[in-house]
């Protein structure tokens, strides 16, 4: 795999615990969600 795959993957997967994250977050604190939230995940 070339390098700027990896990368790109590496993102996807970051970017994607970072909105399940948030998600999660919004939805034990009760702080507003960010508009794509853990609602796509």
């Amino acid at each position: 795999m070339p390098p700027a795959q990896k990368r790109g993957n590496a993102f996807v997967i970051a970017f994607s615990l970072f909105m399940y994250f948030s998600g999660e977050l919004s939805r034990r604190t009760k702080l507003p969600k960010f508009p794509c939230g853990a609602d796509f995940f």
